[in-house]
């Protein structure tokens, strides 16, 4: 998971030094959406959404409802597009920090 994630936080690194940009804004930054390009370009997008169904298996307390619990995860996760799930990650990495 870290293989995958860090290359997704150093490319998105010159965002953090923002507060939370619109939508709009964020896009309006060159870098961002060079950044978002290139991520979508290298498949690592598609792995983003993989990986978020292998860390709900991991974090889930219900074991016995496992497959539903990550089932409705995957619905709603595919439900955003890239564009929707790097804005939103980046950013809630950048509150995270």
């Amino acid at each position: 998971m870290k293989r995958l994630l860090l290359p997704l936080l150093l490319i998105a690194a010159p965002t953090f030094a923002y507060d939370d940009l619109n939508f709009d804004a964020f896009y309006n930054m060159k870098q961002n959406k060079d950044n978002f390009e290139l991520l979508v370009q290298s498949g690592k997008m598609k792995k983003l959404r993989g990986q978020m169904m292998s860390i709900c298996k991991q974090w889930v307390q219900d074991k016995d409802n496992l497959d539903e619990t990550c089932a409705c995860l995957s619905k709603e996760v595919n439900k955003l597009s890239d564009e929707d799930l790097y804005y939103s990650s980046t950013l809630a990495y950048q509150r995270y920090l």
